[in-house]
């Protein structure tokens, strides 16, 4: 008896596998990785440049590895597939469940908390702090409702994605161009001494690059 093979069904277009390919690779940290990058090395604009070039060059070599995994191993299976042929199946077991029970629930908890604390601060913004109960409230319920939309419509859902990723890279764009417009308009004071710190601490510059390296994971 001959068994059919289990696959994906190819059901997305282009434009589709264009905006979840680019919606995984621009993440939420992007949006908050410069401030604690700024804020791990107390304010200086030189270091944090190395720490950004620094964790590029890591991020470019690790996704150059997977590329040459990836056309060593021809299999579905992503990670799972190069660690069981390199260390087995338990390696294979354990890397693939600590992923499902810590890594994507924690990824996709910091991921609403961002979409909640951008939300919250245009009405907030006047707070010293701003509340976390309304926060975490606002981070659970777009958490589900994310979880609902999967689970109803996935046509919808990739929709969803791709109106996302086309918002993250406006968004980014102005970033970019607005900061353009302020170095044009001679706001250079941060670039006069680069370098200047008022302190040094061993686990702010840590911070920084783990930061850093969770803007570039997208790979």
């Amino acid at each position: 008896m001959d068994h059919e093979k289990v696959a994906l069904s190819r059901s997305l277009g282009l434009f589709h596998c264009i905006g979840v390919l680019a919606g995984c690779i621009i993440g939420t940290a992007i949006f908050i990785s410069p401030a604690a990058i700024l804020s791990g090395v107390n304010g200086s604009v030189g270091l944090s440049f190395v720490i950004w070039i620094a964790s590029a060059l890591l991020g470019t070599s690790e996704a150059l590895c997977f590329a040459e995994l990836g056309s060593l191993f021809t299999k579905s299976g992503g990670e799972f597939i190069y660690l069981m042929e390199s260390f087995g199946p338990l390696v294979a077991f354990l890397r693939v469940w600590s992923n499902v029970v810590v890594q994507g629930p924690a990824n996709a908890a910091l991921q609403t908390m961002v979409i909640a604390t951008y939300v919250v601060a245009p009405f907030l913004g006047d707070c010293h702090e701003l509340p976390w109960l309304a926060v975490r409230l606002l981070a659970a319920c777009a958490m589900w409702l994310i979880f609902f939309v999967n689970c109803v419509s996935v046509p919808l859902a990739v929709r969803i994605q791709s109106f996302m990723t086309v918002a993250k890279i406006t968004g980014l764009v102005v970033l970019i161009l607005t900061g353009m417009v302020f170095l044009c308009q001679g706001y250079t004071d941060s670039f006069r001494e680069p370098f200047q710190m008022y302190s040094f601490k061993l686990g702010g510059l840590s911070s920084a690059f783990l930061a850093g390296r969770y803007a570039f994971a997208g790979w």
